[in-house]
C-alpha cells in the first residue's frame, strides 16, 4: 500500500499532538522516505531541538496496520518526542554506571584480590599482605 496520499494527514496530525502536548520547543521536519522495518519514525536532535518525523512511502501488510494508520503513527511518533527526556536520563544514568564499573576495574580489581587475602581480624583490615609490601631497596638489610 502506498502512503504518499496519507501524508499531509500525518503532518497535521503530528503537529496537532505536538501542540496538545506542549511541545513547541521542537522544530519539526517532515519526510516521506523509503523505511525498511517501520511505518512511521521520530529522531530527535536534542541540541537542536530538531525532531525529523518520517512516514513510510509503502507499507506491505496493510491490513495489519488497520485503518486511519497515518493517525495512529502520527500519535506515537509524538510520544517518543514526549519521552525523549526520560529516555535520556535513563541513558545518562546507565553511562554513568558503566563508566563508574570501568573505573572500579582500572583501579580497583588488583585491590579486591588483596582484600581478600587479608584476615577477617579489625586490626588487619584494610593492610596490604606482606606478601604485596615493598620494602624499599632490594638488598639493604
Amino acid at each position: 500500500m502506498n502512503l504518499t496520499g496519507v501524508f499531509p494527514v500525518y503532518r497535521a496530525e503530528c503537529l496537532y499532538w505536538l501542540d496538545r502536548f506542549g511541545l513547541s520547543d521542537w522544530e519539526p521536519v517532515f519526510r516521506l522516505e523509503v523505511l525498511d522495518d517501520a511505518i512511521a519514525m521520530a529522531t530527535t536532535y536534542s541540541l537542536s531541538r530538531k525532531v525529523f518525523f518520517s512516514l513510510a512511502t509503502e507499507v506491505e501488510d496493510a491490513e495489519a496496520c488497520g485503518t486511519a494508520i497515518e493517525v495512529a503513527c502520527a500519535f506515537h511518533e509524538v510520544c517518543h518526542v514526549l519521552l525523549r527526556p526520560i529516555i535520556q536520563m535513563i541513558e545518562i544514568e546507565e553511562a554513568e554506571h558503566a563508566c563508574i564499573n570501568r573505573l572500579k576495574g582500572a583501579f580497583f580489581e588488583n585491590r579486591v584480590h588483596s582484600a581478600e587475602n587479608l584476615s577477617g581480624s579489625p586490626a588487619n583490615q584494610g593492610h596490604i599482605p606482606e606478601a604485596e609490601r615493598v620494602t624499599g631497596l632490594q638488598g639493604a638489610e
